[in-house]
Parts: structure tokens; C-alpha cells; sequence
């Protein structure tokens, strides 16, 4: 899926604690871009291990500045990139590859929710590709509005495939999806009858032990 050619800019922040506003997030930011924040999700995070944190996607009008030099590959703590950023959030890791799960709201109703994993083709961009050319993102701004009892994640992975055995990388790809989706699964995201029907599914084709599935 082509992603389209857009002057906004958006950025993930994972490690937030538990219990962080959108109003905290949004300050810490420096004081001179905070105005050309144009959308902002804060969801929890699906990983069992991560204890109660949250995830943020984070869209400005245009590229911050202060993030120009903001390494694609691995990202950064922001307290490495902003001053006097409050201590609860030193932790803070920003990137701008989402790769692995971004979840991008919480259901209205836990109780019936669906759940939505958004994968992109090759050469996409997990996040970028579901933007519209108003820089909205649709499955972070207008599906939750659609279905309010759904759950939206997003799953990125590195799709550049142009210079490299192909067979092989997509058999990688396609094995680490299992594995990571097996992960998120295992953390309650996922109702248990749909995991096990994916697990006995999926297992024996990547020769995945179906006993820890």
C-alpha cells in the first residue's frame, strides 16, 4: 500500500507509565511545538511484561526540529532529544518505525471488543500507509469512531525487499509476524478460541512447538 506524500510528520512513544494524561504528553514536548500537534492517540500496551504502560502516536503539522536528526532505525529516549522533561517520563522511548504492535485506542466496551490488526504490503509503512491526505490516520481517528468497541493495532516490520533474496525474507517475515503475533496473543490482547484456532493453524507450518502455543 503506497503511503502518501504528506507534510505531517508522526512519531511512536512507548515506556509511558501508567496512569499518564494526553495533556502530560503533550507537554512534554518543547513549548514551540506543542501548537503544531495535530492528533494524538494514548493506548495501553499489550505487552504482559510492561506493567500497566502506555503507547502514543503522536502526528505535528510538520518535522519538529529537534527530531530532524532522530535515527529511523532505532529512535531515542526523549529525554535525550528534550530538556527538563519531567522525571515520570524519562523513560520515554520515541521512534518513528513502529515496527512490532502499536495499539492506537482503548475500547469503549471491553466486554465485546474486536480486535484489528493492521498489517501494510511490502514497501509500506505501518503507520503512513492508513494516513488520508488530510494527514489523518483512519484506523487511529475515524475507525474507533465507526466501532467504538473495537481494538486497533498496527504491526510494522522492515517490508524494503528490493535489494535482498526475496524467498527468504519473506519466509522471515512471515515467521516473525507468527512469533510476535503468538507474543501479543499471549498477553490477553487476543480472545483465547482465536489464538489456539491460529496457533494449531500456524504452528506446523513454521515448526513451531504447538505445546507452548
Amino acid at each position: 500500500m503506497a503511503s502518501p506524500i504528506l507534510s505531517q510528520r508522526t512519531y511512536r512513544l512507548t515506556q509511558i507509565p501508567h496512569g499518564t494524561t494526553v495533556e502530560e504528553v503533550e507537554k512534554s514536548f518543547p513549548l514551540d511545538v506543542r501548537d503544531t500537534i495535530e492528533r494524538l492517540s494514548l493506548a495501553r500496551c499489550a505487552d504482559p511484561t510492561a506493567a500497566g504502560e502506555q503507547v502514543s502516536t503522536v502526528t505535528f503539522k510538520t518535522e519538529p526540529s529537534f527530531l530532524a536528526s532522530l535515527s529511523y532505525k532505532f529512535g531515542s529516549l526523549l529525554s535525550a532529544l528534550v530538556e527538563n522533561i519531567h522525571p515520570k517520563l524519562s523513560r520515554v522511548w520515541i521512534d518513528a518505525h513502529f515496527h512490532g504492535f502499536t495499539p492506537l485506542n482503548n475500547p469503549t466496551d471491553e466486554t465485546a471488543t474486536v480486535h484489528i490488526i493492521a498489517l501494510t504490503g511490502l514497501g509500506g509503512k505501518a503507520f503512513a500507509s492508513w494516513q488520508c491526505y488530510d494527514g489523518s490516520m483512519w484506523l487511529r481517528d475515524h475507525a474507533p469512531v465507526d466501532i467504538p468497541n473495537c481494538l486497533i493495532s498496527i504491526y510494522g516490520y522492515s517490508s524494503d525487499v528490493g535489494n535482498t533474496d526475496s524467498i527468504s525474507t519473506l519466509s522471515e517475515m512471515a515467521e516473525s509476524f507468527v512469533l510476535d503475533l503468538t507474543n501479543y496473543a499471549a498477553s490477553g490482547a487476543l480472545g483465547d478460541k482465536v489464538v489456539n484456532q491460529f496457533a494449531l493453524t500456524e504452528a506446523g507450518a513454521y515448526n513451531i512447538d504447538a505445546r507452548w502455543l
